[in-house]
């Protein structure tokens, strides 16, 4: 029987692709690296919001600060009609309601930081806001303000 020619494939070189030319696999090229620089754009802007926040933060404390009266611990004197522990935070934020008027929550929050309380809280503005709402001595102005009977 006669030997069949066996066809041995040639490799072939390829061609250097122009920067004019498209090609199918340069449109999957571009498209994922589209889809990299919008993901990379995303954590951008949630840094910069972050980086907001934590500005406003920041501007918020220093204006607590300068709008607070007591803003060293010498002018707080201990409460003599308590109804709690000594050192406690509803302690901390009756000394501070006794010398201010109207205070928010985050004005409270700052000045009972300012005053002293010794705290590892990340959400201590949460903590403050549940211990007004069960303070007796604590009357709710408006929204989130509050002073003291």
């Amino acid at each position: 029987m006669p030997r069949k020619e066996v066809r041995r494939r040639v490799d072939r070189i390829p061609q250097e692709k122009t920067v004019l030319e498209p090609a199918a696999t340069g449109n999957k090229d571009l498209k994922t690296a589209l889809s990299g620089l919008n993901a990379y754009r995303k954590s951008l802007l949630d840094s910069r919001s972050l980086i907001d926040q934590r500005i406003a933060a920041v501007e918020s404390a220093i204006k607590t600060i300068n709008q607070t009266p007591m803003a060293t611990n010498t002018g707080l004197q201990p409460t003599a009609n308590r109804n709690h522990r000594a050192g406690s935070l509803k302690d901390y934020i009756e000394r501070v309601l006794s010398g201010n008027g109207v205070m928010t929550v985050k004005q409270i929050t700052q000045a009972v930081l300012l005053a002293g309380y010794p705290t590892r809280n990340k959400t201590l503005d949460k903590s403050v806001g549940i211990a007004l709402a069960q303070m007796r001595t604590v009357a709710k102005v408006t929204r989130g303000k509050f002073q003291l009977k």
